[in-house]
């Protein structure tokens, strides 16, 4: 009990007589976070989840193999499921909705010159992503 009380003690002194470099170590360390929290250039990150429901009727596909005459096969529904939501995915990512939110919402931004639609247009396809969740029928879009 006594070693615990004296290593305790030898802690405490050591403490002590660090706590001017302590104090101001801890102090450039706040001020440094803070200084950079405020000079960081803002970033912001909106996130949007989407539901794809299967239509209502059967879903079959053509799938001819090399040679061979193109005879409807019925697919799994989880393979339909997962084909409409990779279709729906592109249709996202494609440049004609992309160049319709950009028309709608005005998303010029600094951008100026005779191309400023289509850099608008590259720049809001390079800050958007659209990936599948597994397993469902949902897909997350996240826009920086």
């Amino acid at each position: 009990m006594q070693d615990i009380r004296s290593s305790l003690r030898d802690y405490l002194r050591i403490i002590f007589y660090w706590r001017g470099t302590i104090a101001v170590l801890f102090f450039v360390i706040v001020i440094t976070s803070i200084a950079g929290s405020f000079l960081w250039p803002p970033t912001y990150e909106g996130v949007a989840t989407m539901l794809v429901e299967a239509p209502s009727e059967n879903v079959v596909f053509n799938r001819p193999a090399l040679g061979a005459p193109a005879v409807p096969q019925p697919v799994s529904l989880t393979e339909a499921r997962e084909q409409l939501a990779k279709t729906q995915s592109e249709v996202i990512r494609s440049r004609f909705l992309i160049g319709k939110v950009v028309d709608e919402l005005s998303l010029y931004g600094d951008i100026t010159g005779p191309m400023k639609r289509e850099r608008s247009i590259n720049r809001l396809q390079k800050r958007i992503s659209v990936s599948l969740v597994r397993d469902t029928n949902l897909i997350k879009i996240v826009a920086e």
